[in-house]
């Protein structure tokens, strides 16, 4: 069960980094128009990456 709970909150993380980083790409882009689609997929592209290596960490600091 410690497993488990280790994994989902593992999925949590990576879905509320990705999330809160477009939410900032969309607010940017809605603020300056003539730019719309390049800060959310910026920082959608941002959230994924620290999402992933904030996974990989995890999980290296756990086979130790």
């Amino acid at each position: 069960m410690k497993d488990y709970a280790f994994y989902s909150g593992l999925g949590f993380q990576l879905m509320v980094t990705i999330l809160l980083f477009t939410g900032i790409g969309y607010y940017l882009d809605e603020k300056y128009i003539s730019l719309k689609p390049l800060f959310i997929i910026i920082f959608s592209l941002l959230g994924i990456g620290i999402g992933l290596i904030n996974i990989i960490r995890q999980l290296v600091r756990k086979q130790k």
